[in-house]
C-alpha cells in the first residue's frame, strides 16, 4: 500500500494529491457513468475500507489521518454518488439539514469541552471526528454538501470569486 499510495510523503501532500486525482478522474468519471447500484455500493465500502484502513492503521506516518489518494477517491465517488441520487436528497427541507448540521456539531463541541480534558479522549475525539477519514468529518460533510447542493449559483461574481479563491489556493 505504501508503495501504491506514495501520494502522501510530502508536506504538501494535498497538491500531489489533488494532481494525481486530477489525472485520474477521467477513470472515475468513466466507471461511474453507467455503474449500479450494487456495484456503487460495493466500490463505496472499498474505498471507505482502504481509507480507514490507511489513516488509521498505516505504518507510514504520512498516511495517518487519511492523507492519501484513496482517501479522496472515496470522497470523489461520496460527491458523485450525491449527484447521481440528488432527486431523492433534494426534497429535504433545507432548514431540516440547517438543525441538523449545527445540531451534530454543537453536539461536538459540548461533548469535546465536557470530555476533552480527560486523558485519551482528545485523542480519540480527534480521530472519531476530525480526521479526513472519520465517519464523523463524512457525515458533516455530506449534510453540508447537501446544504449548498439545492443551491443555484449562477452569478458571475461567484463563479470569479470561485476561480480566484481555486487559483489562489493552487499557487
Amino acid at each position: 500500500m505504501k508503495m501504491v499510495f506514495f501520494l502522501s510523503d510530502t508536506p504538501f501532500w494535498f497538491i500531489r494529491t489533488y494532481f494525481f486525482l486530477f489525472l485520474f478522474s477521467p477513470v472515475l468519471n468513466y466507471y461511474l457513468k453507467n455503474i449500479s447500484n450494487y456495484k456503487r455500493l460495493v466500490l463505496l465500502l472499498i474505498l471507505f475500507f482502504l481509507s480507514h484502513y490507511e489513516g488509521t492503521l498505516a505504518f507510514d506516518s504520512s498516511l495517518k489521518e487519511g492523507y492519501c489518494l484513496t482517501t479522496f477517491m472515496f470522497f470523489y465517488v461520496v460527491g458523485d454518488t450525491l449527484r447521481a441520487y440528488r432527486e431523492k436528497w433534494i426534497i429535504i427541507p433545507r432548514s431540516t439539514l440547517w438543525y441538523v448540521f449545527l445540531g451534530y456539531n454543537v453536539v461536538l463541541v459540548v461533548l469535546f469541552t465536557k470530555f476533552g480534558s480527560l486523558r485519551g479522549a482528545s485523542f480519540i475525539y480527534e480521530r472519531l471526528f476530525f480526521s479526513y477519514q472519520s465517519i464523523g468529518l463524512l457525515f458533516s460533510s455530506i449534510v453540508f454538501f447537501m446544504i449548498i447542493g439545492g443551491l443555484n449559483f449562477h452569478s458571475g461574481l461567484v463563479n470569479r470569486i470561485g476561480k480566484s479563491s481555486l487559483a489562489i489556493y493552487m499557487l
